[in-house]
């Protein structure tokens, strides 16, 4: 009876594939880290004109879930304490 041999290995591999693919979510996060970065810093020294707020808003929500997923909660909180002030600063 090889059957069960045969869907313990197909688990295995299954596994070993999922792992593999939060690896490369964890590197691909990581890469766009900086981007992230770099277009916060371009939007903030534009002066922050009403109609870059929906953008800015969303970039910092993006970041948010990039470090939840990375378990940097220190990073999160900096992002939501952004997040949660951005309607103030976006008032020209």
């Amino acid at each position: 009876m090889p059957l069960p041999f045969i869907l313990a290995g197909a688990a295995l591999l299954a596994g070993g594939y999922g792992i593999k693919k939060g690896l490369d979510a964890k590197e691909d996060f990581n890469k766009a880290i900086p981007y992230a970065d770099k277009a916060l810093s371009s939007l903030e020294g534009n002066g922050f004109k009403r109609e870059d707020k929906s953008r800015y808003k969303s970039i910092l929500n993006l970041m948010q879930k990039i470090y939840e997923s990375l378990n940097q909660d220190d990073k999160v909180k900096v992002y939501q304490d952004k997040y949660d002030g951005a309607n103030a600063k976006f008032v020209n």
